[in-house]
């Protein structure tokens, strides 16, 4: 830019001609001092310093020629030539690049000379020197430059009243206003970019503050539905977990009914085989009455003791099943099956005595089977009066499924009787049977016929 600012070439008459030529680097010093008047003696300089530093500063030695002006010698009141010296060396300091220096100087000879063109080329000066200025600040700090070249432009019109013929100074005066509007425009454009930056960084922190906003809502959102679901799962848990204990007291339940059926089932069972026992044992002493009066042949009293010795061993089996299926490994169970035993082995002896048709023989094998089935038979209303007491005990526990703590009592079903009172029932059946047999034998023995009741 400052490359369009034109310097001036013009001459400068004051009395004398006065050569002071504008480059469009820079300007040339004035080679010589003008006359006074036309009989005023000629300013004195001391030898060759004004010369010899425009020589040094064509030659652009400008360190040089600076010097040569500085020491420069006038006579007092030549304000003329002190003003070419100080505007010399302000385009000294301008050409070194000098330019706050350049001010300083061009200022100084506006200030002493009273020539109008000289002090016009030293405003002229002001005005290069600060555009150079403004030149340096434009991309660091553009407002500072525009004042700079607010200057510039002051001393340009400054120059132009003095010198209105300098068209120099009116081609530079129009360059710096372009070059102000620029930077003003360029500055206005900066300024409302900022402004949209600023408007579009408020924007986006708006949104960056909504998103996030939105983010913390669906994030309390999910959180609460996190929440919410743990509780339901909780609720289904606790449910579940309700249920099952549920459904665990019903197969409690279920299963202690279960037990108690299969205990009933057992009772009758073993009340069943305890008849048929009962009934065996009646038999077997009917049929050693029947061998002791020799009623019936040898031979059918033969097949019937083989049949009733088969149904004692059935009898033993059966009952032998039903303990284990009963879990029953009691000693009293054992001993009925031993009892059994020996009576099947009497009764194996009765039927080989009446092969042989010895009557007394088979007779006393009977009576010891007999009284064999008898023990057999109260050995097993021992055992089953001691389970009935076993029971009735532990009827009192508490069931493994009860949630509540409460005990579980055994019911009765209709109909049923209690443990006790089967006990009791048997207890008196089994005496009143015994006490009828020993009666019987009694009679027997004393040879009087007493008519038996047989149920087979």
């Amino acid at each position: 830019m400052i490359n369009g600012l034109k310097a001036a070439g013009r001459l400068n008459k004051v009395n004398r001609i006065i050569l002071i030529i504008m480059l469009f680097s820079g300007m040339l010093p004035l080679t010589q001092a003008a006359e006074k008047t036309e009989n005023s003696k000629q300013t004195v300089i001391s030898k060759g310093s004004l010369e010899k530093g425009n020589k040094l500063y064509s030659d652009g030695r400008f360190d040089e020629a600076l010097q040569e002006y500085a020491g420069s010698i006038l006579e007092d009141g030549d304000e003329l030539n002190q003003g070419v010296i100080e505007f010399n060396t302000g385009n000294t300091r301008y050409r070194l690049g000098k330019y706050k220096e350049a001010i300083e100087s061009y200022k100084e000879a506006a200030l002493v000379s009273n020539d109008p063109l000289l002090r016009s080329k030293a405003l002229y000066g002001q005005g290069n020197s600060l555009f150079h200025i403004a030149a340096g600040d434009m991309k660091q700090d553009k407002k500072k430059a525009v004042t700079e070249l607010q200057e510039s432009a002051a001393r340009y019109k400054s120059a132009y009243q003095l010198d209105q013929t300098n068209n120099d100074i009116v081609y530079n005066l129009e360059y710096v206003r372009k070059a102000i509007k620029k930077l003003q425009d360029e500055i206005k454009k900066e300024q409302q970019q900022q402004q949209n930056q600023q408007n579009q960084q408020q924007q986006q922190n708006q949104q960056n503050q909504q998103r996030q906003q939105n983010q913390q809502n669906q994030q309390n959102q999910q959180n609460q539905q996190n929440q919410q679901n743990q509780q339901n799962q909780q609720n289904q848990q606790q449910q579940q977990q309700q249920q099952q204990q549920q459904n665990q007291q019903n197969q409690q339940n279920q299963q202690n009914q279960q037990n108690q059926q299969q205990q009933n089932q057992q009772q009758q069972n073993q009340q069943q085989l305890q008849q048929q026992l009962e009934n065996l044992q009646q038999q077997q002493q009917d049929l050693q009455q029947q061998t002791e009066q020799q009623q019936q042949s040898s031979k059918q009293s033969e097949q019937q003791q083989k049949d009733l010795r088969e149904q004692t061993a059935k009898l033993k089996q059966e009952l032998q099943k039903n303990r284990e299926k009963a879990g029953n490994n009691g000693p009293n169970g054992k001993k009925t099956e031993e009892k059994l035993e020996e009576a099947i082995a009497k009764q194996r002896e009765a039927e080989a005595d009446l092969k042989s048709n010895k009557q007394q023989q088979a007779a006393s094998a009977q009576q010891e089977a007999a009284d064999k089935m008898q023990d057999a038979l109260d050995s097993l209303k021992e055992d089953k009066d001691n389970k009935g007491n076993k029971d009735s005990d532990g009827s009192g526990t508490a069931g493994a499924g009860n949630i509540d703590g409460n005990t579980q009592q055994s019911q009765q079903l209709p109909g049923e009787l209690s443990a006790e009172e089967v006990a009791k029932r048997k207890a008196g059946d089994i005496l009143r049977r015994e006490e009828e047999d020993n009666q019987r034998r009694q009679k027997y023995r004393l040879g009087r016929k007493v008519r038996v009741d047989k149920d087979w």
